[in-house]
């Protein structure tokens, strides 16, 4: 990774392509049972080897677990806003793309697209009363 000048990290050099590729090794070299390959797991469908690679070095402790559950926590703030519910809406509803291709989104945009529909199905959820004759009442 690139530094500017004051030595934080450069993210607009980053190379999205390598991340995913050590999240997918990371994934490879965490699963014990079954053991996979790099290219078997680069075989899952999009964003599942990137997942676990991901949870592979929060476990090994190489990122903390509380950056991410504050990052996680950040996204879902913001899909629960207005500008993040009229993006869920533009993305989920209207086939509006953050990016030309799958591989080119970045891990913010897939934990947003990821915490929109789980809000979403929540929501839904919440409509759907258990019982005939329930009434639910939810807090959030």
């Amino acid at each position: 990774m690139t530094l500017k000048e004051d030595g934080t990290p450069d993210s607009s050099k980053i190379d999205i392509n390598k991340n995913i590729q050590a999240l997918r090794q990371a994934a490879s070299i965490g699963l014990v049972e079954p053991k996979l390959t790099i290219d078997e797991v680069a075989q899952m469908k999009f964003g599942i080897p990137e997942y676990i690679g991901t949870k592979v070095l929060e476990i090994s402790g190489v990122t903390s677990e509380e950056e991410a559950k504050k990052k996680r926590s950040e996204i879902e703030d913001f899909a629960k806003s207005p500008e993040g519910l009229e993006l869920a809406t533009l993305c989920l509803d209207y086939s509006y793309h953050l990016a030309e291709n799958p591989r080119d989104l970045t891990r913010d945009q897939i934990n947003f697209l990821v915490a929109s529909l789980e809000l979403r199905l929540k929501r839904i959820s919440y409509q759907r009363p258990q019982e005939k004759g329930a009434t639910r009442i939810v807090f959030e």
